[in-house]
């Protein structure tokens, strides 16, 4: 139905365009259209279909800047434009790409924002500019360039989340989630810690908001998985038991129920892996284990690696060397496989480390 509703406005604009290409209006419709059907191609997986919409899109929206510059409107449609471009770069993984693209979106929206500080709409599109730079600097390994970029968008985001938008303070939390993880890459694990206990206070307040709402549970209870896992990285084992157990022991239900959410199982893998990770560092090895066979599992290969990576940690505590050798090199040759991306450059150091110390 939403294709349909597209392309039939794609197929009026071009005959209105078609009659008189200076009529901004016509043009902000056309433009709509195309990024509507592009945003339909993009949850189909079809790339293709989706850069050619979004081309279409910066087409446009140059045109517009063409019939007039100085309309706030038609810069704002040059950094959508620009913006949707990078985001297909980086499912693309063209990073530097992405990053030439959005580093021109932000110069466009960062003077609007100067020119009107409290149009929320240009705060909005500023924050999710440098949401998605910190992101291709992350899949770069340029964490610190990650980390000042999230520090501009946390600024934006506290300004944004400053009033009863709970919407926005979800993102606030989201944000803060993100900058702490980066922190930890570059080794500020204090500011990290320091994010990660804002994020577990902020989304506790979302959950007393609603309890019924379940993005907003989910948000806490990985903000207390995110806070157990550094906890236990910094030897504060028992607070990190503290917290970690309340995730799983909330995750574990919620992934057990007849019908879970996806999303459910993931949140919920994450925290498994990471209480049996709390338990290796108290040295018990079999609760690990026990741990880790319990629940569901979504079947996505990086979680897989990580919970055999925990595994193989805990055998080697119980003395079952031979099998945690084993299934440590199963581990290296399929990362092997799996090439030299950033998503799996931890799991590979943790597996490395694991097989030295064999």
């Amino acid at each position: 139905e939403a294709r349909n509703a597209f392309q039939q406005s794609l197929d009026t604009h071009t005959t209105l365009v078609a009659q008189d290409a200076t009529n901004p209006e016509w043009q902000l419709g056309l433009s709509a259209a195309h990024f509507g059907l592009g945003n339909v191609a993009w949850f189909e997986d079809d790339l293709q279909t989706v850069e050619r919409h979004f081309e279409a899109y910066l087409t446009i929206s140059e045109t517009l800047m063409q019939i007039d510059s100085d309309e706030p409107k038609h810069q704002l449609e040059l950094g959508y434009a620009l913006h949707n471009l990078a985001a297909l770069a980086e499912a693309n993984g063209q990073y530097e790409r992405a990053l030439g693209l959005l580093e021109r979106s932000v110069d466009i929206v960062r003077r609007l924002v100067d020119g009107d500080p409290e149009n929320r709409e240009y705060q909005l599109s500023l924050a999710n500019t440098f949401s998605w730079m910190a992101r291709a600097h992350s899949e770069t390994g340029d964490y610190a360039a990650a980390v000042a970029q999230l520090q501009s968008e946390l600024s934006l985001r506290r300004i944004l989340a400053d009033g009863e938008d709970a919407s926005a303070t979800r993102h606030l939390d989201v944000a803060l989630n993100e900058i702490a993880r980066a922190k930890r890459q570059v080794g500020d694990f204090n500011g990290a810690l320091e994010h990660f206990n804002e994020s577990v206070n902020l989304s506790n307040d979302l959950v007393l908001l609603d309890p019924s709402n379940m993005e907003w549970k989910l948000s806490y209870l990985q903000a207390l998985t995110n806070r157990g896992d550094l906890l236990r990285v910094l030897g504060r084992v028992d607070e990190a038991y503290v917290s970690s157990e309340r995730a799983y022991t909330e995750l574990f239900k919620m992934a057990t129920t007849p019908e879970p959410q996806p999303e459910w199982i993931t949140t919920f893998e994450d925290s498994r892996e990471n209480f049996a990770r709390v338990h290796c560092s108290q040295r018990r090895y079999q609760q690990a284990l026990n741990i880790l066979d319990r629940g569901p599992s979504s079947g996505e290969t990086l979680q897989r690696l990580r919970r055999q990576a925990t595994q193989a940690e805990a055998m080697y505590g119980l003395g079952q060397s031979v099998e945690a050798r084993s299934l440590l090199d199963t581990l290296q040759r399929e990362l092997q496989e799996l090439g030299q991306s950033g998503a799996f450059s931890g799991l590979r150091e943790r597996v490395s480390y694991l097989a030295n110390q064999s």
